[in-house]
């Protein structure tokens, strides 16, 4: 006999359910499984398309990183051409004849006739010679507006101090003369010897005594007495010929580029006078180079002052034209023109 409860019944009814469920989830889950599992005819000729984050970054053709950059780096390139090319335009288009630029500039200039004429000339000196582009001229007409100031430094009663007494009888105030007790003088600023000189020359007797004095004071300024500019000079003839050259001759030289800038004329020069300037600076910026930028020797050039200019032979022509690549002449407030070698050489 058995005793059945109320509590048998629904424990029972709790174990069927279960069952049942049990039962239909697994008849689901294997008709389920034979609809979707394809026949292996069926895999072998379906494609399979992958979501992987390699497949998505990809971009399409021409839209990369890469494309991008070789797109911009065209487009720079397109652009630096067209600029060359406009350059190279302009510059053709600036080619004067020297009286044509002479007409421009005084037109330009026309209410600073004391305007100075600016020649830039592109040498192929190359940047590690270029320190070395420097020297001294004399050019046939004078381009400055103010008289040089010389300090001569010579010993009491030598010829070179003889000859440069004379001279400075001659010029007045822009010469002083005197020996070793002039360079107290210089120091402390006192008497003839105080003013602002633009030149200093010397006799070698003195020039060590200089040298310990005045080198603080002169060498910043470019002033310091030197052999190899032609500020040193011993005896009357000497003495003279670097007084005449110190009144006359401008020092130039060229930046690390190899260009040489400086002034050959002003505005109311005429044409002839401009013309052998631009020649007498050019043949000094070609003997120059031609004579070899390591040699020491840097002695003032003086320019014959024909005023017509100077044949040149073909042969000297074609010596400038591999020295000088450009020559540009311009004005203190005017445009800049190019020039043709072969018209102002």
């Amino acid at each position: 006999m058995s005793l059945r409860g109320p509590g048998t019944m629904i424990t029972r009814s709790l174990r069927a359910g279960q069952t049942s469920l049990t039962a239909s989830a697994s008849a689901s889950a294997s008709s389920s499984s034979s609809i979707s599992a394809p026949s292996p005819s069926h895999a072998s000729t379906t494609r399979l398309f992958t979501t992987s984050l390699v497949s998505l970054g990809k971009s399409r053709p021409g839209e990369g990183k890469d494309a991008i950059k070789k797109a911009r780096r065209l487009a720079r390139l397109g652009s630096a051409a067209n600029t060359v090319s406009i350059k190279e335009k302009k510059k053709q288009e600036a080619t004067l004849e020297l009286e044509e630029a002479a007409k421009l500039f005084r037109a330009v200039e026309v209410a600073r006739t004391q305007s100075a004429y600016e020649l830039h000339v592109v040498t192929s000196v190359s940047s590690h010679q270029a320190n070395a582009l420097r020297g001294r001229l004399s050019l046939p007409k004078d381009a400055r507006t103010k008289s040089e100031r010389i300090l001569i430094f010579a010993e009491d009663g030598s010829e070179a101090s003889d000859a440069a007494k004379r001279v400075a009888a001659k010029e007045g105030a822009t010469i002083v003369v005197g020996g070793s007790e002039m360079i107290q003088n210089v120091v402390d600023g006192r008497g003839a010897a105080s003013g602002d000189f633009t030149k200093v020359l010397a006799t070698p007797g003195l020039l060590p005594l200089i040298s310990r004095s005045l080198a603080r004071s002169l060498g910043p300024r470019g002033l310091m007495p030197s052999a190899k500019r032609g500020t040193v000079a011993q005896g009357s003839r000497e003495m003279e010929e670097a007084i005449m050259q110190a009144k006359g001759a401008m020092d130039w030289r060229g930046d690390r580029n190899g260009v040489v800038r400086g002034a050959v004329g002003r505005i109311n020069f005429t044409t002839p006078e401009l013309r052998t300037n631009i020649s007498a600076f050019l043949e000094a910026v070609v003997d120059r180079v031609s004579g070899g930028l390591s040699s020491s020797n840097q002695q003032p050039t003086v320019a014959s002052a024909s005023g017509k200019g100077v044949d040149r032979s073909p042969g000297a022509l074609k010596r400038a034209s591999s020295v000088i690549k450009q020559i540009h002449l311009s004005s203190t407030q005017g445009p800049s023109v190019l020039l043709t070698l072969s018209e102002v050489y």
